[in-house]
This record gives structure tokens, sequence and C-alpha cells, in this order.
């Protein structure tokens, strides 16, 4: 029975009634589902007769060539990535600025001592210094210990070896989000009455799982993409393809409240036997949530909260990407935003400093006076103060390069024999991508 306002023609509920059917072993009535009962998806067995092979090759495919990204992008940060390395727009700011000083000075509209200075002054991020500063001499210590010398890394090789690392994390990346493409746009194709809810809950994982690499990818390459225009342009185009295919593909699973932690307390719309495509309009949607008179509203359900944190995620990692890949976008930030901010903040914490201390009062305090001081300082400027450092040292950590490598995690039930044709391919390509990168670069430096 369809759900009235559902315009698909599939039963929204999930399988048929189940009729009854004579025991064999004498014991009662058993039941059996009807010849004409929900198929399953493309024709194959139900989700729980998967055996461990099956869900381990899928795990292969999908999520090896991630991980594998993120390996390379741990050893890329604590082999080769300087912290200390200016970025490119710091020479383009200066080399505008001096420009800008040339054409005034030649045309007469002013000179050098009363030129504007304003170059845009780029400075390390202090968590990334003082961590692999700490790191790298820890090493060398140990390494000293194990009289284990390593060998002196000269300008040319450190060049060679940072654009190998960006030469496979590119290939590494490229492969996530033509994945990503691939499989949201495979499921879109294959989106009909025989694609089980629970199928596209692990296409829209699996493509959120090759999004999030991907944007990890992004910000390592960062230096290596500002200056390749077409490169850098040609990827957030596509990651905005999928960024947008995604955001889309999620809005059914806030209808699926069926772990085991929620469906104990949570009514869930969705079976995981439903229709995917039920979901994919919300009258019929809401229809099947209200049907199970629940007293949670929608919009409290975890499936819902986890849906819109998980596109916000997306979205503020996307727009964050594009700023620091683009040189005008995070000048015009540190300029306009970043610099004004702080500035205001520093003048509003003098203010305060002399509000609560004015000028002449030290000569003349008395012991009340200096405990009732002591107090205002203690209840005001340093939880003022904490507070700035907290916001400061979280911000610098999520600019770091620390705090891109991190591990995304995904949840790895509702398998199906749909993602296993694809290993070779999807193995087989980072690893052709790797060899070429390494080889070409290898040949590249032997041949200058």
């Amino acid at each position: 029975m369809a759900i009235d306002g559902c315009p698909f023609n599939v039963s929204c509920e999930g399988p048929n009634e189940w009729k009854s059917n004579s025991d064999i072993a004498g014991t009662g009535v058993g039941l059996i589902p009807r010849e004409d009962s929900f198929s399953y998806a493309f024709g194959e067995v139900c989700p729980q007769s998967l055996t461990s092979l099956h869900r381990f090759k899928v795990l292969i495919g999908f999520m090896g060539t991630a991980y594998i990204v993120f390996a390379l992008i741990l050893v890329h940060y604590f082999v080769a990535y300087d912290p200390e390395a200016p970025p490119p727009r710091q020479n383009l700011s200066i080399e505008r600025q001096v420009r800008s000083t040339v054409r005034r000075v030649l045309t007469g509209a002013g000179t050098v001592a009363n030129a504007p200075v304003d170059p845009i002054y780029w400075t390390p991020n202090p968590i990334d210094v003082k961590l692999l500063a700490w790191l790298r001499l820890q090493t060398r210590n140990v390494l000293k210990k194990c009289r284990i010398t390593l060998p002196t890394v000269g300008t040319a090789r450190s060049e060679r070896i940072q654009m190998g690392f960006n030469k496979s994390i590119l290939s590494m990346c490229d492969v996530q989000i033509i994945t990503g493409i691939s499989i949201l746009a495979s499921g879109f194709i294959c989106l009909d009455k025989t694609l089980l809810a629970i199928h596209w809950e692990m296409i829209v994982y699996l493509a959120w799982f090759s999004c999030v690499t991907h944007l990890s990818g992004l910000t390592v390459l960062r230096r290596y993409l500002q200056k390749e225009s077409w490169a850098r342009y040609i990827r957030l185009s596509l990651m905005l393809v999928l960024l947008l295919m995604l955001i889309v593909a999620m809005a059914p699973t806030a209808f699926f409240n069926w772990d085991e932690g929620e469906k104990k307390y949570y009514a869930s719309a969705a079976d995981t036997y439903t229709p995917a495509i039920c979901f994919f309009h919300l009258k019929c949607a809401k229809g099947l949530y209200q049907k199970l008179e629940t007293e949670t509203p929608f919009s409290q359900t975890p499936a819902f909260v986890e849906m819109l944190i998980s596109q916000t995620f997306i979205i503020v990692g996307f727009l964050a990407r594009s700023f620091k890949l683009s040189t005008r976008l995070s000048e015009g930030m540190h300029r306009n935003l970043l610099v004004p901010l702080g500035n205001f903040m520093r003048r509003r914490l003098q203010r305060l400093e002399v509000l609560l201390y004015p000028t002449g009062i030290a000569t003349s305090r008395t012991t009340a006076s200096q405990d009732f001081n002591s107090l205002r300082y203690g209840l005001i400027i340093r939880p003022v103060l904490a507070a700035i450092i907290l916001v400061r040292t979280q911000a610098d950590l999520f600019n770091s390069m620390l705090g891109e490598s991190q591990s995304p995690q995904i949840r790895t039930h509702g398998f199906t024999t749909w993602a296993e044709h694809q290993l070779l391919i999807v193995i087989r390509t980072p690893v052709i991508a790797q060899v070429k990168a390494s080889t070409s670069t290898r040949l590249r430096y032997r041949w200058q």
C-alpha cells in the first residue's frame, strides 16, 4: 500500500505482508514471504546474507585509497613539509607593492618616502612550527643514540621530494573525487524501486568519505595549486559538483534512524528494505514518519541532526579550502577581516585595562583597593584573555597543516556486491598513478 502523496509506483512501506504456510517440522504455522514481495536490490541477496569476504572487498575497494591518501598526508607533514616557507602570495603581494610604488614615483603622484606600505606579510603557523621542530629534534636525538646518520638534504633534493609528494597526493585526490562523483552518479541512475534505503545510505557514506579525503588533500596541495591556475579551477569545479550531488543525496538519510542506539528511543520512517526513492519526495517521507505516531518532532531525531552537521561540515570545509587556494581571496580576508579584527580586540583589551587601572592611582592605593583591583583583574581581565587565547589557539589549530591530517571515519553497514566489482579499478588506478608520478619526477631531475 502506497502512502498518500507519494508519486512513485512502489510500496514505500517495505516488503509486503507475510502469509501462512504449512510447517514441515509440524511445530505450527510457518511464515514465509509471499512470492510477489519486495525484491532485493539488483536481483541480489539481502544484505544480511553477505559474507565477510564481500565486506572486506568493499572496504579495500573504496576505503583503501582514502587511507593511502591519509598516510601520504601524514608522511608529507612530518618529512617534507616546511612550515616556515612563505606561500606564493607573500612574494606576489610584495611585488605588487613595489610595482605600485615605482608607478607612483614615475608618474609624479608620490615619492618613495610617502608611498603606502601595505603588503600582506605572512607569518608561519605557530603550532606547525613548534610541533615539527620538537618532533624532528626528538627524531634526530633517537637516531643519534642509535648511531644512525641521516644524509644531508640539499635544496634541490628537498624540492624534488616535495614535488614527488605533491604529484602523489594530487593523483590520489583525483581518484577520490572521481570515485565520489561516480558513486553518486551510479546511485542516482539506479534510483528506482530496486535500490533499498540501506544501500543508499552506504552510497552516501562512501561519497562523503571521498569528499572529506579530497578536501584534506586540497589543503596540503595549497601552495602547489596556487601556482597552477587551471589545475586549481578544474579541481574546485569538480569538488563543487561533488558537493552539490552529496548535499542532495544526504537529504533522505534524515529519515534513517535505524542504528542500534537510535531505534531504541526514536522511530525510523525508513526500514532497511524500504525503497530509497520514497525519501526523495518530502511529502511521502514525512507521511511515513507521521504514520508512526511518535511524539518526537522530526527535527529532533538523531538522523536529521547528523545530516545537518555533515552538510555543514562539508560546506564550511569547501568554502575554507576555496579561500585558501585563491591568492586574492585569502589576501583580501587577511587584509579586510583578520587584521582589523585583531587590531579591534587589541584596542578593546587596552581600553579595558585602562578602565580597571587608571593612571596615577598606584601611589595612593590601600590594601582594600589593591584587593578590589586584584579581584576585578581576576574576574574580568583574566577570563577575557583566556577566551581570546583559546579562540586564537583553536584558529591556529584549524589553519595548521596538522588540523588537516585527521583520519575520517565511516560506518560500514549495508554493503552490497554492487561495489566489489570496482575493486581492481579503484586499487589499480592510484598504484599506477603513484608509479608514474615518482618515475617522472626522478627522470626529470636526472635529466636536469
